[in-house]
Formats: structure tokens, sequence, C-alpha cells
């Protein structure tokens, strides 16, 4: 069983994961703000961006960063970044809740639109047969259990 802390932890990595792919909305992010402060964490620039409503590119700049950068959250390589987000897909396949194939081409289309390979997701390369099944399990379980160096290093997310 997961805490409140342990879950708004998860979901502020994967809203910076996704910012350093470039696929978190900006819309999004006051949503983030938002639960940050429900938590507990402060600061102007995490306020700052609490306060908008369907903000643009141009009205949030960076402050989504700074917000983060308030509350002790390091950026995230975008190579680390990939690898926390397919992760969640890696995992579905594993529960039989999508087909290997379908969870594949989402993970293919996340590295290409992403424009980052790394080397942990060459298994899922080249896979669109049924032959292929049995190495993108492997390839799954492989990911799940993975450290992504991101997530070990200290005080990667500060505390209250």
């Amino acid at each position: 069983m997961t805490t409140r802390a342990e879950e708004l932890r998860s979901k502020l990595d994967m809203a910076c994961a996704l910012r350093a792919l470039g696929h978190l909305a900006y819309d999004e992010m006051p949503a983030v703000a938002w639960e940050a402060l429900e938590f507990g964490y402060d600061g102007s620039a995490l306020r700052r961006l609490a306060a908008m409503n369907h903000p643009t590119f141009f009205e949030v700049g960076d402050l989504f960063d700074q917000a983060m950068a308030e509350m002790g959250q390091k950026p995230w390589s975008p190579e680390d970044a990939l690898l926390l987000v397919v992760r969640p897909i890696a995992e579905r396949i594993l529960r039989g809740e999508i087909e290997p194939l379908e969870g594949v081409d989402q993970i293919s289309n996340m590295v290409y639109t992403s424009q980052y390979f790394p080397t942990e997701l060459d298994v899922f390369h080249y896979t669109y047969s049924d032959d292929c099944i049995p190495r993108i399990l492997e390839g799954c379980r492989n990911l799940v259990q993975m450290k992504i160096a991101h997530e070990t290093e200290p005080g990667r997310l500060g505390t209250l």
C-alpha cells in the first residue's frame, strides 16, 4: 500500500519526466502545482503556477522548473525520463491489461517522439510479430525491475 507522500512523489516524478521529454501539456502544470501545495510544499513559483488557468507556453516559461526546484526536485535527464514514462506501459503488458504488441507500439511511439534511444529499450525495437512476445515480456520484466538513476539519487524531492 502506498502512502500519500509516495503517491505525490510518484506523480511529481512523472510530471517532471514528461516535462523533460516535452510531453507535459502547459495546461496540466497548474494541477501538478495544486497537488504539491495541498501536500504542504510552498514557494512563490509554485503558487504562481497553481493560480494559472489554461496557461500557454509564454505564460509558463520556466515557472514549472522553478516550482520543482523550490521543492528540491532535480531535473530529469531525458533518458531517465523516458524509462520512467514507459515503465507503466511495461507493467500493463505484464498484468495482461494490454496486448504485448500494442504495448510495444506505445513504447515505440514514446521513444520516437522523444527522440531519445536508451539502450535499455533496444529490446522493444523491431518486435512486431507474435514470435517476439517472449522477448517483449522479458524486456518488460527487466524494465519494471530496473532502478532508474534519478530515482536512487538522495534528495530527489525535498522533504517538507
